[in-house]
This record gives structure tokens, sequence and C-alpha cells, in this order.
């Protein structure tokens, strides 16, 4: 049984953290940058399924959700290691 590629988009120098980021924004939301965007999720053909975010705001559609864009990777993981700590 082998284990998880490391991430290529990352320089194979670990893996994205995205279950843990969206508890840590509930709980210290200043953590992260954001802004708010359009997304549209594809219904038909071969993109079924695609969650299309519009970044650059081309569609001319109001914002519908709040993207995410950098974190405080220092103040992230500290904020791990002080839930983890509580852990018996």
């Amino acid at each position: 049984m082998g284990g998880v590629p490391a991430s290529r988009r990352f320089g194979h120098r670990g893996h994205p953290l995205h279950d843990p980021c969206a508890v840590a924004w509930l709980l210290a939301p200043q953590l992260f940058t954001s802004r708010h965007v359009h997304v549209h999720v594809e219904c038909s053909g071969v993109a079924r399924g695609r969650t299309v975010v519009d970044r650059w705001e081309r569609s001319g559609a109001p914002p519908n959700a709040r993207l995410l864009e950098t974190l405080d990777a220092d103040g992230f993981f500290a904020l791990l290691g002080e839930l983890f700590s509580t852990l018996p």
C-alpha cells in the first residue's frame, strides 16, 4: 500500500489541508485574506460538477461566495498545535 504522492503544486513539500483550513477559518478568520467572487457549478456536459470561480469578474455575475486567498501559515499551525494540545 503506497502513500499519497506529494503535491506537485507545492513543489513536493507537502499536501493541501482543505478541511483543517475550513475549520480554521471558522475559528480564526483573521488568519485569512478573502474577497467576494461569483462561483458557478457546471451541471452538464464534460465539465459537469466543475466549480468555476470568476476571480477576475469576467462573467459580470454578482458575487455569491467568499474566496479565501491567503493564509498566515505560522498562525494556522500555531492554532492547530493549540487545538491538538487539548486532545486527551
